[in-house]
This record gives structure tokens, C-alpha cells and sequence, in this order.
């Protein structure tokens, strides 16, 4: 009995100290951590594939003071390794911060984690969803930003159906960086408080521009506020004041679309030095534009928001043109269409002089030693030692010594030494410079690589780790970055005799190449003089239809001659033109050379920023040179390691148009889609334009002080057979009259705006794709008179 009662009092016990966590009911909602996290990624949670992505972190400790990581882990994009960006945080007891960091997303990856991790533990993690789709991204600075939605309403001539995003922003959401605001497409200012953005947000704004961005500018009533913040640089109109006016058959004639009659206020006021008119309305510009390094500010006499322009039907006609004649190239080129990876020059990294393969000559010869010393010479002398019994012990002992010799003679060509390759890219006109940068490891380990400044960091693809079948759980974090004042990254585990890469965008003042270049009979002449402070080689200057001429150097302070025919398009047929240009300098060899090598990582480069692969367009006419002077490096474990460098430098040159006499071959000024009705359309590359079942409306601005001049229009272009009309706007007759496209020229007279405007429609009715490549517009001079205007289409 006396037992019995141990054992029920026992049972008893156990159940009072375990029924309570084991039964009581968890309480839901409770976030057992002192730490609350907030993430916003993205604009709105879109991004662009391969682009540099704004993530904010919002941080609330309710708890004691904690000190740790913000660790975000991006998966690279083939799902097979992590990059880690860490930024290191102390969080008092009782407060509340707000960290922004600009990380490198890959294209494909929709996804990612970022957790705050102390002592090893994740007090907090979240993971933002992402969208993709490469939509265009048009952020409104505007006092009724909602009055801009409809800015998505309107398809691109060649991209019908893509989504268009308009991004609502205040003050505080434009960024400092420039390398964050290039994922955004168009920005657009209106009725505004401009004075209340920071300098750094205008440098980032004017170096975005730059870069080949489209601003736009609205003004009307309230054009005061919306203008005095404006730098200089990027202004294109010098405003006096309004004007009311009942109607604006300007904008009409441009558009093909009635106005009703009312009562607008628009700005009024004269041209800056550079600036060109789309519509003018008497001596009102309306809308205006100025080019600024690649890209261009648009300028509207009226409120954006306001009547005519909120519920106008013609806003699908002014918006698409103002897109795609002003834009960025992305506008118009389906990203689909090339790789977001730099392939090719993440390969050239590889291909510096470093590690070239030995010749083959010295392979056959160290095996024929080998094959001699081992065979013929060992038994000859055992021979003549008459103690052949020993060859069980020579030929061991010869392999091991052979071996260790070639293992010797690898350390030294490889070396015990870190090294560093670089491949710059710099943009002369835009203060700009991609680095790609190759750390080569000599034995196996972790390195630490301190970069030149805060920067956002591209991952490259990694090829020294094993497979992991896609399965993200067993993916290894192999590349881990570090902010604060300066970017580190870390190369984790890294084989030995292996490579790895990254890139980084930085500002990067140069110099610049000075032109002094006109059209003269059908050539592009002149002189350019290199001010950039380096010595160039392989200079190439080269035009959007295909002419180019080479200079095999151009030291610093020299001028050289530039002579480049223009003729209409022609397919250049062979090698790429790439090559062709390359070839003109050094004839295509074996490749074992070492001038074959470079020319081969010159070309890498070149097809990497211009080609499939590039994200630059080059209209117009573009130089190019390179060189191996070392601009910019990093330290690798604290020191400076070894170093090759490889540079390429580009710039467009501008043409002297008023010392040209009214003179401009085709190649020069580019029609761009405006406008179409067709059913299907589609750009396979920059300049190359499909369609079918319907018709395409291209368009183009004479530069203003060649319009007085211009008697005659020539148009060239590479076209598929398949097009059933083309036609040309008569501005003084409000009609379309049919032409030749190519061919004889056509008086300008009638075809030509006061404003220099140049329209003409491409029609197919057919199911099968017209391809359009490259469609440009000349002049030739003569005329003194501007053509008179008419109403439109």
C-alpha cells in the first residue's frame, strides 16, 4: 500500500511540472523577440534585371542595447551560390533605425532573405517578393502625383503590351546614388518644390541623365517652384513668366488630336544655348528638348496635370513620341532580346597576360626531354656504369625529380603572389566607370579585397565550386560584402589557381577627347585631340551605319585627322564589324601572339559594352581607345597585390553642324517609332524594327540651326522586301504622300517643320515581319527660307 502511494504521488508530481508547457495554448501574435524588422526592396517592389536594387530595413529594438548584422543573401543566377551583403548595426535600447543599402540582384532571381543575425542567431527574417518582367519605370516628382497615372496607359511602338509602372515619389524617396536611380527609365517634374531635393540627389539626377536617362519637366502656372531648384546644366528654357491662351493648334497640328477651346496657362520664355523645339506656338515653345551627355530633358510649357493635357486623347501620340524619341534605348529593346550577364568580359578577365597557356613549342620540348633523359639517357648511363640492376631505383627517382621540376616551373609561372586584373570601362562624357575586377588565388584560402570607395558589388559566376543540383539549401554563401565608409569583399574558400570576379560602378573623371568635326561631301572630317591625361592605342571611330576609321594611337595631346566616308546603309557582310574594325589594325592571326591576345580582349570588351551583350547604344559617331595604365585598384588582405590592367575609354563626338553649310549624310540623325496600328512589332536589337499588319510612324528633329538650310531630304536604311508603302507627312498640306524611302532624294520645302520635324510611316500589310535597320535622314543644304507650317496629321 506504502508503495502504492510513493508511485501515485510521483505520477502526480511529474504531471504538475510538465502538464503546463506541455498543454497551456501558445499566445498567437506574440513576437518573442525584442527586435521588429521592416524590409522594402525594390521601386514599389519592381526592379530591373541585373540592376542595382534599393533595400530599406527598418529596425525597432524594444529590448536592451543589441549589436549585429543586417545580413541580405542573394542566390546568384543559376540558383548555385550566395552572395552575403552585410552591414553592421548597434541598436540602443528603446530605438528605431532607418538603413538603405543598393544591392546587385541578379535577373532571374524574384526573391531573397535578410535577417539580423547576432552571435550566430537570427533575431529577426524576412523575405520581400520582387517583381520582374523588365517594366519601364517612370517615377512623378509632382504636388498631384495621381494626376500622372496615365502616363502608363500608353504602349511603346515596339513593345506593345509592356507594363509600363509610374512610381509616386516625395523628396525623400529620390536617391543619392546614381547607381540606384539607373534602374528608374523616365523621371518627370512637375508643379514641384525642386528646391527641396539635396545636391547629392541633383548630382545623382544629372549623372543619370547622363548616362542616356530621359528627363521631363512640366511646367504652367506653377512654374516658379517647380524650375529654381533646377541646375543650370539641366534647364532648357529660360522662363520670363505665363501666358493665358484659348487654344494651342500647335500641339494639335503635332498630335493630329482637337484641343477643345478653353483656358491654358503656359510658361513662356526663350531657348538655352543647345536646346531645340519640338512644338512651337508662335514664339511660345511648348515643348522643347536639350540633350545632355546621352540622354535628354524634355520641357512642356504646360502643367502635366492640368487641362489639355490630363484627359486629352492626343497624349497617346505625344507620350509614345516623347518615349521613344527622347528615351533611354531600353524604351525600345526588349530586354529578353540579350543577356543581362557580361559574359564576355568576365572571360577577358581571365584572358590578361597572367595566365597564358605556355607555348606549345616549350610543352613538345620539355616531353622530348623528358622522353630522352628517362629512356635513352638513364640506360646509357647505367650502361656505361654497368649497373643497369639500379634502373628499379633511377627511374623512380628521375620521375619524382622531372615532376617536381615542371610543378616548379608552374609556381613560377603562375606565382605565389595575389593578383589583381582589372578591365575599366570609362565614359568620358558622362564622369562614369564600370570596373571589372579578377582576383587570382595561388593557394587555397579566403581573401579579403578593400575596394577604393562605398559602391555596390556584382557578383560574378564562380566556376572553383562543386555542383549543388539547384537545391538552395545546400548552396554555399561564397562571396560576402561588407559596407561602411569603404565596400569589402570577401572571397570565401577559393581554390587554388583560381579566379574569381566582380564589378563595381564608380565615378571616374578623365579628362575628355576634343572634336572639331563637320560633313563635307559626303564625309565626316576634322580633328580630335585626346585630353583624357593617357596615352591611347587602338583608337577607333565609327558611326551607327558602319564606317569607321582606325588610328593605331593617339598620345596624350596629340591631334589627329579624322576622314570617314558616310554612305547609305549597306550590310557590311564577313566578320562582325567589330572584328572588321579590329582586323584594320592587327590582320587576324593564330591568336598565339600576344598582340592576337589583345586584340581578342579588346574586341571582348567592345562587343560586351556595344554588342549583344552591351547596354550602350551609339548613335551618331563614337570613339573608342584603350590602354593599360592602372586607374583605380583594390587591396587584397590589406595589401596592394599584383596588378594588370586593361582599359577601354568612349565618348561620342559631336558633328559642327552650322560649319557643315546645311550638310548632314544619312547615319547622322536617327527616325525613331513614334506611333503604330500594328498588330505585331518587335526590336531585335538597337536600330533594328519589326512589324506586320499595319503601319509605323518614324520621326526625327534637324538640328534647328540647319532647318533655314535645308533644301533637300535623304533617307537610307537596310529593309526586308516585304513593305507595301511608305510615306512621308507633308506639314504645309495635312497629308501623307507616297515616296521612294530609298534612292534619289525629296525637297524639303513641304516635308520639313519650322521646327525641323521629319515624319514618315513604313506600311505592311502582310502577316510576315518587316525589318527596318537603322532608318536615318540627311539633308543637304541650300535653302535660306523656313518652310512654311501647315496643319496636321
Amino acid at each position: 500500500m506504502r508503495y502504492r502511494l510513493i508511485l501515485i504521488l510521483l505520477v502526480t508530481a511529474f504531471f504538475t511540472a510538465f502538464s503546463g508547457p506541455i498543454f497551456a495554448r501558445p499566445q498567437e501574435g506574440k513576437d518573442v523577440s525584442p527586435l521588429h524588422m521592416e524590409v522594402e526592396a525594390g521601386f514599389d517592389g519592381y526592379l530591373k534585371a541585373g540592376a542595382v536594387v534599393p533595400v530599406k530595413v527598418k529596425l525597432v529594438n524594444t529590448g536592451p542595447d543589441i549589436e549585429g548584422d543586417i545580413v541580405v543573401k542573394i542566390p546568384a543566377e543559376n540558383r548555385e551560390e550566395l552572395t552575403e551583403h552585410v552591414v553592421k548595426v548597434v541598436l540602443p535600447q528603446g530605438s528605431t533605425k532607418k538603413i538603405a543599402m543598393a544591392l546587385s540582384v541578379p535577373g532571374a532571381i524574384r526573391d531573397f532573405e535578410v535577417s539580423f543575425v547576432t552571435d550566430g542567431r537570427a533575431l529577426a527574417r524576412k523575405s520581400p517578393s520582387l517583381y520582374h518582367g523588365d517594366p519601364v519605370l517612370i517615377a512623378v516628382l509632382a504636388a498631384d502625383p495621381g494626376g500622372l497615372d496615365y502616363l502608363a496607359a500608353f504602349n511603346l511602338p515596339t513593345q506593345l503590351g509592356r507594363f509600363i509602372k509610374v512610381l509616386r515619389w516625395t523628396a525623400e524617396n529620390v536617391p543619392g546614388e546614381v547607381a540606384v536611380l539607373n534602374s528608374l527609365d523616365v523621371l518627370v517634374i512637375n508643379d514641384f518644390p525642386t528646391r527641396s531635393l539635396k545636391e547629392e540627389q541633383w548630382q545623382a539626377i544629372e549623372n543619370w541623365v547622363r548616362g542616356g536617362k530621359l528627363l521631363v519637366i512640366g511646367t504652367g502656372p506653377g512654374w516658379k517652384r517647380t524650375v529654381e531648384g533646377i541646375p543650370r546644366s539641366l534647364q532648357v528654357v529660360n522662363i520670363e513668366g505665363t501666358q493665358e491662351v484659348p487654344a494651342i493648334p500647335a500641339l494639335e497640328k503635332y498630335t493630329g488630336q482637337e484641343i477643345p477651346e478653353g483656358k491654358y496657362v503656359m510658361a513662356k520664355g526663350s531657348l538655352v544655348e543647345g536646346a531645340g523645339v519640338v512644338v512651337g506656338e508662335g514664339d511660345i515653345p511648348v515643348l522643347a528638348w536639350k540633350q545632355v551627355g546621352k540622354g535628354n530633358v524634355v520641357y512642356s510649357a504646360l502643367d502635366l496635370t492640368l487641362e489639355p493635357l490630363a484627359s486629352w486623347k492626343g497624349n497617346r501620340f505625344l507620350w509614345s513620341s516623347i518615349y521613344s524619341m527622347f528615351g533611354p534605348p531600353n524604351l525600345t529593346l526588349k530586354q529578353i532580346a540579350r543577356p543581362v550577364y557580361p559574359y564576355g568580359l568576365f572571360s577577358a578577365l581571365s584572358q590578361l597576360p597572367f595566365n597564358v597557356i605556355p607555348p606549345f613549342w616549350l610543352v613538345i620540348v620539355l616531353l622530348l626531354v623528358y622522353i630522352g633523359i628517362l629512356g635513352f639517357g638513364n640506360y646509357f648511363v647505367l650502361n656505361k656504369l654497368d649497373k643497369r640492376d639500379l634502373a628499379w631505383v633511377t627511374i623512380p627517382l628521375l620521375v619524382i625529380l622531372f615532376s617536381s621540376g615542371v610543378y616548379l616551373v608552374g609556381i613560377k609561372g603562375k606565382g605565389r603572389d595575389i593578383i589583381a586584373t582589372y578591365i575599366h570601362v570609362v565614359e568620358l562624357d558622362t564622369g562614369q566607370a564600370r570596373t571589372y575586377t579578377g582576383i587570382f588565388a595561388p593557394t587555397k584560402s579566403s581573401y579579403r579585397i578593400q575596394l577604393p570607395g562605398k559602391v555596390a558589388v556584382h557578383a560574378g559566376r564562380n566556376y572553383d565550386r562543386p555542383y549543388y543540383g539547384g537545391n538552395i539549401s545546400n548552396v554555399p554563401v561564397t562571396t560576402r560584402v561588407h559596407y561602411g565608409e569603404k565596400t569589402e569583399v570577401e572571397m570565401l574558400n577559393m581554390n587554388m589557381w583560381s579566379l574569381r570576379s566582380f564589378y563595381f560602378d564608380h565615378n571616374f573623371n578623365a579628362g575628355r577627347i576634343e572634336s572639331n568635326l563637320r560633313t563635307e561631301n559626303g564625309r565626316i572630317t576634322g580633328e580630335i585631340t585626346n585630353r583624357t591625361g593617357y596615352n591611347l592605342r587602338d583608337v577607333l571611330v565609327f558611326t551607327s551605319q558602319g564606317q569607321y576609321q582606325a588610328i593605331s594611337s593617339l598620345k596624350d595631346g596629340e591631334k589627329v585627322q579624322v576622314d570617314i566616308p558616310v554612305i547609305p546603309y549597306a550590310s557590311q557582310g564577313g566578320r562582325p564589324f567589330f572584328h572588321q574594325m579590329l582586323d584594320s589594325l592587327q590582320p587576324q592571326g593564330s591568336g598565339r601572339s600576344e598582340r592576337d591576345r589583345q586584340i581578342n580582349r579588346e574586341l571582348q570588351i567592345l562587343e560586351g559594352t556595344y554588342g549583344w551583350e552591351g547596354e550602350q547604344s551609339s548613335p551618331g559617331v563614337v570613339m573608342v581607345g584603350f590602354s593599360e595604365d592602372p586607374l583605380t585598384g583594390v587591396k587584397v588582405n590589406g595589401r596592394t597585390p599584383k596588378e594588370y590592367h586593361l582599359n577601354m575609354f568612349t565618348t561620342g563626338l559631336e558633328i559642327n553642324v552650322e560649319g557643315s553649310g546645311g550638310n548632314l549624310p544619312t547615319g547622322i540623325v536617327e527616325m525613331k517609332p513614334v506611333y503604330t496600328d500594328a498588330r505585331r512589332t518587335g526590336m531585335e536589337r538597337p536600330g533594328v524594327i519589326g512589324f506586320s499588319e499595319g503601319s509605323m510612324i518614324f520621326q526625327a528633329v534637324i538640328p534647328q540651326q540647319v532647318v533655314p538650310m535645308v533644301e533637300e531630304l535623304r533617307f537610307s536604311a537596310g529593309l526586308s522586301n516585304n513593305y507595301t508603302a511608305a510615306q512621308i507627312y507633308n506639314w504645309g498640306k495635312n497629308t501623307w504622300d507616297d515616296f521612294r524611302l530609298t534612292g534619289s532624294g525629296i525637297k524639303a520645302e513641304e516635308y520639313l517643320s519650322p521646327e525641323g520635324l521629319v515624319r514618315v510611316k513604313l506600311s505592311n500589310n502582310s502577316d510576315q515581319y518587316t525589318w527596318i535597320n537603322n532608318l536615318s535622314v540627311g539633308v543637304e543644304g541650300g535653302r535660306q527660307a523656313n518652310a512654311e507650317s501647315g496643319e496636321s496629321p
